[in-house]
């Protein structure tokens, strides 16, 4: 009997040391089980932080218009799906039918330079527009009329005494003192005798109409006041004597 006693006690013993060992193990399990939870949640928020600061770093880095730029393979395996989407979307943007259609379209027809607003065109220009909007210095009837007037006063005289003679004509049209026309100059009554000897009526040579468009183009080489042509001494003075002439001021 006392020997069933000290077994009862030994079980008791036995039983309540297996009870606090489980109550033990449980305990540990439990503190075990809390530690790992507390540890994923740590590193499910520093990878969810992780991602977060990768995507805003793509958001505002360089090529941010791209969705972000990879920059090793660790960084494209954390790409969040969204990120994925907007960049598959701008690729497939740029690279998109009506892009491509227009940048062929730029290709085939190029942009038109712009002309230069300085240069010697634009002087060659000013020039072309002066003389569309400057009236002629002379019309074909004084041309006409003055050929024909050098070619009855001096024909086969050299080129420069043709000169004078015409001269002498622009000279007068400029005077107050006689017509302002080289037709009312040459048919002034008693003036030139060619008009009434029928010389001014001669075929002008190719010398005379020469002489007659330059005079018409450039001007009187003779002095302003210079305006007697003939074979005596008029006015106030001889200014020049040829021999065929005097030229004389008024």
């Amino acid at each position: 009997m006392r020997t069933n006693k000290i077994l009862n006690i030994m079980m008791s013993a036995a039983v309540m040391a297996s009870v606090a060992s489980g109550t033990v193990l449980a305990e540990e399990t439990e503190e075990e089980t809390i530690e790992y939870r507390e540890m994923n949640e740590t590193e499910g928020q520093a990878e969810k932080e992780h991602v977060l600061e990768q995507k805003k770093g793509k958001e505002i880095g360089p090529g941010a218009e791209y969705g972000g730029c990879e920059s090793n393979e660790g960084d494209a395996a954390q790409e969040t799906e969204e990120a994925v989407y907007v960049r598959m979307g701008t690729v497939e943007e740029l690279n998109g039918p009506e892009t491509a259609a227009k940048a062929e379209q730029q290709k085939e027809e190029p942009e038109s330079i712009k002309p230069q607003e300085y240069g010697p065109h634009m002087d060659l220009l000013a020039k072309e527009t002066e003389a569309e909007e400057t009236p002629p210095l002379y019309t074909d009837e004084d041309l006409y009329i003055l050929a024909h007037a050098i070619c009855g006063e001096g024909q086969c005289c050299p080129d420069e005494e043709q000169l004078y003679i015409g001269s002498v004509i622009l000279n007068r049209r400029s005077h107050g003192a006689y017509p302002n026309t080289i037709q009312g100059v040459v048919f002034q009554r008693g003036q030139y005798a060619c008009t009434w000897d029928g010389n001014y009526y001669r075929e002008p040579t190719e010398a005379n109409w020469r002489n007659a468009r330059w005079l018409l183009e450039n001007g009187s080489v003779l002095p302003e006041n210079v305006v007697y042509q003939a074979g005596f001494r008029q006015g106030s003075g001889i200014y020049l004597q040829t021999r065929y002439h005097k030229y004389c001021y008024r």
